[in-house]
């Protein structure tokens, strides 16, 4: 799985403060009905984390927001399905 993390880098080092070495892991294609895991590593140093979204395309699918109860919120999206017992 490639990694897209020069561009994200990029991204903060233009107006985001406090996170370092962010590497997002996600596959170019994916065959209907296969599995896949999405990544997304970070280290914040001392600040906390306020949240991680993902999407495809324009539209979200998944929001991980720590302060929030519950803290996962999944969207419905035609073919996609989160596995929330699976994600951390």
């Amino acid at each position: 799985m490639p990694h897209i993390s020069e561009e994200i880098n990029r991204h903060i080092h233009n107006g985001v403060s406090g996170l370092r070495g962010v590497q997002i892991t996600v596959p170019e294609a994916v065959p209907t009905g296969d599995l896949v895991r999405l990544s997304c590593d970070y280290d914040l140093e001392k600040d906390q984390l306020y949240t991680i979204k993902w999407y495809r395309g324009d539209q979200e699918f998944y929001r991980y927001v720590p302060k929030e109860s519950p803290p996962t919120k999944v969207f419905p999206l035609h073919g996609i399905h989160v596995d929330v017992c699976t994600n951390r």
